[in-house]
């Protein structure tokens, strides 16, 4: 049910094909190494936060400062958002938006020409852009008819419609001097506010996907605690209207949703709060299939052929396996595959 790439690319960072040709399918089922593809990275400052895939280029956007071709090499200015060349990793040097802050959540339209970027920056490239601007694709320039007035907070999210329109969460209040909260449906082109309210109550929007047919939007929170998030909902929406889906109640997640993938019969569903763990869910209903525990926030889930890939920074176990901040579940069994171990690095998790 799956629309946009993002998982499948942030996934691939980490965990490469086999099978190397000049422009490269993704097979129904493709088997991936343990050993990394080299391509440029980030300079080591700050994050990764979000990646979305289309036509020949990779989008990602974080807290990051810099490029860098190999893990030693030297470091190119470039801060918040980056373009890489989908097939080779080589980093676009013709896509070069100046920011003042972070971008938190990428997301290409349709035609792969325009990257919606959202984040806590108020300026791209010189020119007034609160929270979320479309920029070209092709040149990194700021799209003069989109422009979208996010008055408080910041945007952590993004999902994009077959036709362009634009969702968005995050922990804003208001958009375009209208009360909207945590969640706002724009249009693409111009930025106007659409009529949809998916009333959520508490908390920020940290997570959304669009199922390929467009029947639902998932959405997942995370609400604060003592400054800290603790608590969190996932909920199924008409994309339309906003309306709650009948019959859909995932009253089983309680924990920050940090990320979401779905098939036609399952939700994937990753959460940090208290130690973190991973849910899959009926999409009939919302109910629960089966749940890993972890010692650690799990933050990223992509459903890639016939394996649910999940990432965060866990140190010893994912439900009853020996894992450390990257896994595999089948999607027939709901089983962790524990001969895929590929080794990670670093304390931030995927």
């Amino acid at each position: 049910m799956r629309k946009a790439l993002l998982k499948v690319v942030a996934v691939a960072v980490v965990a490469s094909a086999l099978v190397a040709v000049p422009y490269p399918s993704v097979a129904a089922n493709p088997e991936f190494s343990e050993t990394a593809d080299t391509m440029w990275m980030t300079n080591g400052v700050g994050r990764v936060l979000s990646i979305d895939t289309g036509g020949n280029t990779t989008i990602v956007g974080g807290t990051f400062t810099g490029m860098r071709e190999t893990y030693n090499g030297s470091a190119v200015p470039q801060r918040y958002v980056a373009a890489l060349d989908l097939w080779t990793g080589e980093l676009r040097s013709d896509f070069a938006p100046v920011l003042n802050d972070v971008v938190r959540a990428v997301a290409l339209s349709p035609d792969a020409k325009t990257v919606y970027i959202g984040g806590k920056f108020t300026e791209v490239n010189g020119q007034t852009r609160t929270k979320i601007a479309a920029l070209d694709v092709a040149t990194g320039a700021v799209k003069a008819g989109f422009d979208v007035d996010v008055a408080n907070y910041n945007v952590d999210s993004l999902a994009v419609t077959s036709t362009g329109d634009v969702f968005m969460g995050g922990s804003f209040n208001v958009v375009n001097d209208r009360s909207q909260r945590a969640l706002a449906k724009v249009d693409g082109r111009t930025g106007e506010l659409l009529d949809f309210d998916a009333n959520i109550a508490t908390g920020k929007v940290k997570s959304l996907l669009l199922t390929t047919d467009e029947s639902r939007l998932y959405v997942g929170t995370s609400i604060d605690e003592d400054g800290e998030a603790r608590y969190g909902n996932l909920y199924a929406v008409d994309p339309a209207t906003g309306s709650p889906i009948p019959g859909f109640d995932a009253s089983t997640i309680v924990d920050p949703v940090l990320d979401i993938d779905a098939t036609d019969d399952k939700i994937y569903v990753a959460m940090g709060g208290g130690g973190g763990e991973a849910q899959i869910l009926r999409t009939s209903d919302g109910s629960r299939r089966r749940r890993f525990s972890t010692d650690g926030d799990v933050q990223a889930v992509a459903v890639i052929g016939d394996r649910a890939y999940f990432g965060g920074h866990w140190v010893e176990r994912f439900g009853t396996a020996d894992s450390f901040r990257f896994t595999s579940v089948d999607v027939a069994t709901d089983e962790v595959d524990d001969s895929y171990y590929p080794r990670v690095n670093g304390t931030g998790g995927i």
